[in-house]
């Protein structure tokens, strides 16, 4: 990974890209059973690689809303993964 250098008279030093990610917020509306439970997965990490034992578990809040918040890495690359 590389690392970027702040040239300028800002003083912010360097900015580590090894450490940049994104923060997803995922809301959804779902009329559940006491009981159940709602997951995410999908082809990331992140979400567990499409395994239900590694993915990511919803938080219920109120009224059928289930949340949760996912950070993934960003792709420095310049290729999509």
């Amino acid at each position: 990974m590389a690392t970027s250098v702040v040239a300028d008279e800002t003083g912010l030093g360097s900015l580590s890209l090894e450490e940049a990610a994104v923060s997803v917020h995922f809301s959804l509306q779902f009329d559940s059973s006491s009981g159940q439970r709602v997951i995410l997965s999908g082809p990331a990490e992140a979400l567990g690689n499409y395994d239900p034992a590694k993915s990511v578990a919803l938080e219920y809040q109120h009224s059928g809303r289930w949340c949760s918040t996912v950070t993934f890495p960003v792709c420095t690359s310049g290729r999509g993964r």
